[in-house]
């Protein structure tokens, strides 16, 4: 028996292992597009590797348009890796080249694709007197790309959300797999690189310390106790498992994938828009493939996030498991990509009140906004060791600011008088909470009874995305441009005075 366990755990150690330093990375850059395969054949060695190195760089490039893109858009994109090398094709153009909707064609000439890439690195590099064949990672110019896609008109998304660790378990009419070396579906998530998209995902490493943690039946049913103490282990606030059902019917296999969130954090959960929701339909398309809507999992536990049909011949089975992952991947980012589209060629003023306990909290608060790309422009003006003011220029709507801070644990509301505000969790928690007693002593006569403001709502976090109506009446990014505040009024104490503990007339000027 002791054979048997050491035997596996080798086994479970060979499969996952490789994933171990991607499970430890850090943020990944989306303009990144990470070991695309190669071949080519010519003349000579030479000729063939400068053949393979182009037509990866073009694929390369394809799929990165593609990642940033919003589907409905991909017709305006031309198919590089097809060779094509001028105007998308499709595209119903107006006299200036430009559609209704304002968008137009991207136009790429083979000398530009080169001048888009910022290097490359070669993997796996086998030659011969006349083939070449490798592994390469292509790196783009951030700001080329970005003006390319801005020049055409086209929306995008370069907001990268919060690393998940995704946990693949197989289950046939035979038994279920996850750590064991004959999981071929985990084989197919290691093969496939996962840091470099919009929605970055990990695996787990498959060591000692992970099956000891969490078995196949339990990440199934989903089990909170382990899958709270895998994800502590690398350190992630979202945990994903891929479940894929497969049968054979008929000498075809039908593969069903559940992308389950376990619930361990939804604040950034990537739900999908509904899609096809019979079964029977799904599995008629001709490609073999389709997708439903979120719905919560059976066991009562997390959501499913997204589930997809795939059929393939019988006996292929890691064809057909490189094609679910690949769908599995595009139909979890499809969410994100949804709620972070945005038109860059619309830039507005707002103006956020940032709180903070140390000068710690307030380079979060500045790093979190100077890294996202939705930030054009900041200024920071009156400021003491309690809260600063923070004139931004921004892209997006206010519910994409919204999410985009949360990727950094930081949470952006908006008051009741429409002024907007920013601050880790906790802090904005402490941050309400004084405020509400604040207004309660100024609103409440001195008989002790309210005066037409009973049915007033405490401030919460999510106030902005729960209020649509006082979204749209309040100014900012929902109503259009705002005027920047002048900075004036009696100049505020430097961080660490002993009169810069804020009084009720600071939160007075400030609400």
């Amino acid at each position: 028996m002791m054979i048997v366990r050491l035997f596996s755990l080798v086994m479970a150690i060979a499969l996952f292992g490789a994933a171990g330093a991607w499970a430890q990375s850090g943020p990944q850059s989306i303009f990144v597009v990470a070991e695309v395969p190669v071949a080519a054949e010519a003349e000579s060695a030479a000729a063939a590797q400068r053949l393979a190195q182009e037509k990866g760089r073009r694929k390369a490039l394809d799929i990165l348009l593609r990642r940033l893109t919003a589907e409905e858009d991909w017709v305006y994109l031309p198919e590089l890796a097809a060779g094509q090398s001028a105007r998308a094709t499709g595209v119903i153009a107006e006299e200036a080249g430009m559609t209704p909707s304002g968008r137009s064609a991207v136009t790429i000439n083979p000398s530009d694709v080169a001048s888009l890439e910022e290097g490359f690195s070669i993997f796996d590099e086998k030659s011969s007197a006349s083939t070449y064949q490798a592994r390469i990672t292509y790196r783009f110019r951030p700001m080329a790309v970005r003006r390319l896609l801005q020049d055409a008109g086209l929306p995008y998304s370069d907001q990268q959300a919060r690393r998940a660790l995704i946990v693949p378990v197989l289950k046939t009419d035979r038994d279920v797999y996850l750590w064991e070396s004959k999981n071929p579906w985990a084989r197919a998530w290691l093969a496939r690189p996962l840091t470099n998209e919009l929605t970055p995902l990990v695996l787990p490493r498959g060591d000692r310390g992970d099956i000891g943690t969490v078995e196949a039946e339990e990440a199934v049913g989903l089990e909170t106790s382990g899958l709270q103490a895998l994800a502590r282990r690398y350190n992630v606030g979202q945990l994903l498992v891929a479940v894929a059902d497969l049968e054979e019917r008929d000498g075809v296999f039908e593969l069903s994938v559940r992308l389950i969130d376990s619930g361990i954090d939804s604040r950034a959960v990537n739900r999908p828009g509904g899609a096809q929701s019979s079964e029977a339909a799904l599995y008629d398309d001709p490609d073999g493939y389709g997708a439903t809507a979120a719905r919560p999992a059976e066991s009562g536990r997390g959501t499913v996030l997204t589930e997809t049909f795939f059929r393939g011949e019988a006996g292929d089975f890691p064809a057909l498991a490189r094609r679910a992952v690949e769908g599995t991947v595009a139909a979890y980012a499809a969410g994100w990509k949804e709620r972070t589209l945005v038109d860059h060629a619309d830039i507005r003023q707002l103006t956020l009140t940032a709180w903070f306990g140390s000068l710690d909290e307030w380079a979060d608060i500045r790093l979190a906004l100077e890294k996202t790309p939705l930030v054009v422009a900041m200024e920071v003006g009156a400021f003491n060791n309690e809260n600063a003011i923070i004139d931004l220029s921004i892209t997006g709507r206010e519910d994409q600011l919204i999410l985009a801070m949360r990727q950094d644990n930081l949470a952006v509301w908006q008051a009741v008088d429409g002024r907007w505000n920013i601050a880790e969790f906790d802090r904005a928690e402490q941050v309400q909470q004084t405020v509400n007693e604040v207004r309660h002593r100024n609103e409440t006569p001195e008989g002790g009874q309210w005066s037409g403001r009973e049915e007033r709502a405490p401030l919460s976090v999510d106030s902005a995305l729960s209020s649509a109506e006082q979204r749209s009446s309040a100014p900012g990014l929902s109503g259009g441009p705002i005027q920047l505040e002048p900075k004036s009024g009696p100049e505020r104490p430097l961080p660490g005075s002993e009169d810069a503990i804020p009084t009720e007339d600071d939160f007075g000027a400030i609400y």
